[in-house]
């Protein structure tokens, strides 16, 4: 005799499986979104960092076409397109090299709220060397040239 075996198979998920699946499935698309946003923040950060960047080339490039020493070490401030202003102080020194000068140049961003943080100002220094005839005392290009005038002199063993 044959007997029939009744099975209770029914197709689909248990509830028990649903809510296991439904869990995991939150996990995963919560690490998802957090993963997102934080791609997406770091994508705003180096922008700004870039934007930073061009903004203080920019500041520099307009600094340096001040032609008055007393007025380019007095330092001052500029304001950006983005309604910030940057502030900066030079430092000046002379080199062994007649008409160049070493310049140290710090400016500071203001930047009030950069991605809804309060930040405080960021200083950025600057070193270069800029070639100034106007800056140079002109007894002090005299003197330079005396000098080097003796130093090829007794080099060369000249004599009038």
């Amino acid at each position: 005799m044959l007997v029939a075996k009744h099975t209770h198979s029914k197709p689909g998920l248990t509830l028990i499986e649903a809510l296991v699946a439904l869990a995991l499935f939150s996990i995963a698309s919560a690490v998802l979104i957090q993963s997102c946003a934080n791609a997406l923040e770091g994508i705003k950060a180096v922008t700004n960092l870039d934007n930073r960047a061009q903004v203080f080339r920019f500041a520099i490039r307009q600094i340096v076409l001040i032609a008055d020493r007393d007025e380019f070490e007095d330092g001052g401030e500029m304001h950006t397109i983005d309604d910030k202003t940057i502030t900066w102080s030079a430092d000046v020194e002379e080199t062994r090299i007649l008409d160049l000068f070493k310049v140290t140049l710090t400016l500071t961003h203001s930047d009030d709220h950069a991605f809804g943080k309060n930040l405080n100002q960021e200083a950025h220094q600057e070193v270069l060397y800029l070639l100034r005839p106007d800056w140079s005392d002109p007894r002090d290009w005299e003197t330079l040239k005396e000098e080097k005038r003796e130093a090829l002199m007794s080099r060369r063993n000249f004599s009038f």
